[in-house]
């Protein structure tokens, strides 16, 4: 008898627990059919006047489509890229998104374009910005190249930075242009011979056309972890019509870990985190400031991570150990920095392991293959900064999933994050909440609604069936509503959140 009754409060909680209704409202666009069939989302931007635009591509084509503001097809055209041609980034004002691309129709020279794709006319055209001579070896040859892009606050100009490495040594290309005229405004090119390994983690353009570029630098890659100036740092460079300037961010005891920045005033702040044991890992998260002006940086704060981050991923009962005996999580990747009105800032990021692939021993009267296991997209770390940089409070989402598919954002001084799982989420006795998908079981769409406090509620938005799963990770949010799209190859629809 006692355990039918717990057996029955139990159902009733999952019960009470999935009633827990969304106060968004929301509104399901009537079906379009999808001619293109592709799931990978370049890039999303919704106008003033409500209306959206989705581009994506593959090797040969991108793929625009637009929408009004009742997110009704409007507009889908394909556009054929040219050969060789690498997408490095986009921008978008005006009513207007402007595709950058890079190509070489010569084996010296390397030329940099403009594809722009009007909300308002429905139409494209492509523009060449510059080029410039190139060691042939350079687009033929090497081992490593990246981009960024970034838009000026007053959308009156935009840069393009461009990094190739070969045989060691580091070719940059910093261009700034006029977003009207699309004229180049001044242009920088760099080299140095100091790392093996170097990525460009995100560029900034201010009003007086000054960029800042922040890059992590590895001397030796096979040996990442190795304490050392020399081997690893942060660095931010600020490229002007002027000159050249950099500084470095390190901690000689520590190690600086995935850094993303946000602008408050004259300063750049940079949130991430730090390990005492390698790369890679999470003991706490940091913060530095730097002046936009001479590139001071201010004392690199550290803190350690909250027991609560703990209890949420290790449950209550083993939370306190983990944090005594100093463990450090391990595979966090930064996906959003957040700010609401108050200059607090939301740091998120979510555990991620790739997945592998590899070949079946073979033996006598046997057949090679293979295996392949798909990526993991894991538990997702909430941090909470006020404008000073000290930590207010953190927070974790327990999850799995084989997929991106959050997503977070900030309304009302309250923070959203959008997950799907399993429609009877997981209630361990530990206190943690499972949030992740079961195996051919019913999903839902929920929102960890979280108050300027950290505490949480959640609460179903809808309960995914057929052609109704919207996948968060690809939405956008503007004005007030966050948008994002289901997951189907042909009959697509919206669901937008009011």
């Amino acid at each position: 008898m006692k355990y039918i009754l717990t057996l029955f409060f139990l159902t009733l909680s999952f019960q009470c627990f999935s009633q827990n209704e969304t106060e968004f409202k929301l509104y399901r666009s009537p079906e379009y059919r999808d001619a293109h069939k592709l799931d990978s989302i370049f890039a999303v931007h919704t106008s003033p006047d409500g209306r959206t635009g989705f581009i994506r591509h593959d090797k040969k084509r991108f793929y625009f489509d637009l929408f009004d503001d009742r997110l009704v097809n409007i507009h889908s055209e394909e556009i054929k890229k040219v050969r060789r041609e690498e997408v490095v980034g986009d921008v978008f004002y005006n009513n207007e998104v402007k595709i950058f691309t890079q190509s070489y129709p010569e084996k010296e020279e390397l030329l940099l374009s403009c594809y722009k794709m009007s909300f308002n006319d429905k139409s494209y055209e492509r523009v060449d910005l510059s080029k410039w001579a190139i060691d042939k070896e350079l687009g033929l040859f090497s081992n490593k190249k990246g981009s960024s892009v970034a838009l000026s606050p007053d959308e009156k100009y935009f840069t393009v930075t461009s990094y190739t490495i070969n045989r060691n040594v580091i070719y940059f290309q910093v261009s700034v242009f006029n977003s009207e005229t699309l004229e180049e405004v001044f242009s920088k090119q760099t080299k140095r011979n100091e790392n093996k390994f170097y990525t460009i983690h995100e560029s900034y353009l201010d009003s007086d056309l000054n960029v800042f570029v922040l890059g992590e630098s590895y001397y030796n890659k096979e040996a990442e972890n190795e304490k050392s100036d020399e081997n690893r740092h942060y660095r931010i460079e600020k490229y002007s019509a002027d000159g050249v300037a950099d500084v470095k961010i390190q901690k000689s005891d520590k190690f600086i870990n995935v850094m993303k920045s946000i602008q408050i005033g004259d300063k750049l702040n940079f949130y991430g985190f730090y390990s005492e044991i390698g790369d890679d890992r999470i003991k706490g998260v940091c913060n530095v400031f730097v002046d936009m002006t001479d590139l001071t940086l201010s004392e690199i704060k550290l803190q350690g991570l909250p027991t609560e981050v703990y209890e949420g991923i290790y449950g209550n009962k083993r939370a306190d150990k983990k944090k005594k005996k100093g463990k450090e999580l391990v595979g966090f990747i930064v996906n959003y920095i957040l700010e609401d009105d108050m200059n607090n800032t939301y740091l998120l990021a979510e555990e991620y392991t790739p997945g592998t692939y590899g070949t079946m021993p073979t033996g006598p009267g046997m057949m090679g293959g293979g295996y392949q296991s798909p990526p993991n997209y894991g538990n997702v770390v909430i941090i909470k900064f006020d404008e000073s940089g000290d930590m207010l409070w953190g927070r974790s989402i327990y999850k799995s999933d084989t997929r991106a598919t959050y997503n977070a954002f900030i309304k009302n001084d309250n923070l959203h994050v959008l997950v799907n799982a399993a429609t009877n989420l997981d209630q361990k006795d530990d206190g943690r909440t499972r949030a992740t998908k079961k195996w051919l079981g019913q999903t839902t769409l929920y929102d960890f609604k979280y108050d300027t406090k950290g505490e949480v509620s959640i609460k179903r938005i809808q309960n995914n069936k057929g052609k109704t799963l919207y996948i968060p990770h690809n939405g956008n949010f503007v004005d007030g509503r966050f948008i994002m799209l289901s997951d189907s190859w042909k009959e697509r629809r919206f669901l937008v959140l009011e």
